[in-house]
């Protein structure tokens, strides 16, 4: 098991890796974290989709932000974050407080669409929809979340290639010696 001095928070756009790539981190390196949509449906027992259904998308931020909190105020661990988590100014400042290290993951556009169209059906913003849809509202949305991600992150980290296990293995690594390492009790 290895042990943060501060939390990282993962932050980026739908489908940047930030789940894959916090989990390689716990199943290489021993690194915990917490992924906060799932904490999310775990609390609500029912999925994202579901919830933004039920309650629609200003009720689950509310519980985002809770979770959020939560996260931060434990132990320090990696935190995987919902994409529009950073839209929202109070969960900056959470984040601020908690003394996290903010890292923006980026992927390429085209990535992107390509993990959405493998992935995006449990991703109420874009599932059901066909590829030339998904294409023009990443094209159209993720410029405008970037700006975001901009603001709250103190460094960026490239995530394009976290597809094959070839891939994750070498991101996981990358992240690993770039960024945890100085970051790691000894």
């Amino acid at each position: 098991m290895a042990y943060l001095t501060r939390p990282v928070a993962l932050i980026g756009y739908m489908c940047c890796g930030k789940t894959t790539l916090a989990e390689a981190l716990w199943q290489r390196y021993g690194v915990a974290y917490i992924d906060i949509d799932s904490a999310v449906e775990r609390e609500a027992a029912q999925t994202v989709t579901e919830l933004f259904a039920s309650e629609g998308e200003a009720a689950f931020r509310e519980r985002e932000s809770r979770a959020l909190q939560r996260a931060v105020s434990g132990s320090p661990v990696v935190i995987s974050c919902g994409g529009g988590l950073v839209c929202r100014a109070a969960n900056v400042e959470t984040l601020r407080r908690g003394g996290a290290l903010t890292v923006w993951l980026q992927a390429s556009r085209e990535r992107i669409v390509e993990r959405l169209m493998l992935y995006g059906a449990g991703r109420p913003l874009v599932a059901g929809n066909d590829r030339q849809w998904i294409e023009r509202y990443v094209a159209e949305h993720e410029p405008q979340r970037s700006r975001y991600y901009a603001a709250a992150a103190d460094v960026v980290f490239d995530t394009t290639e976290l597809d094959t296990p070839l891939e994750i293995d070498r991101t996981a690594e990358l992240f690993m010696t770039q960024i945890l390492q100085p970051l790691l009790i000894r």
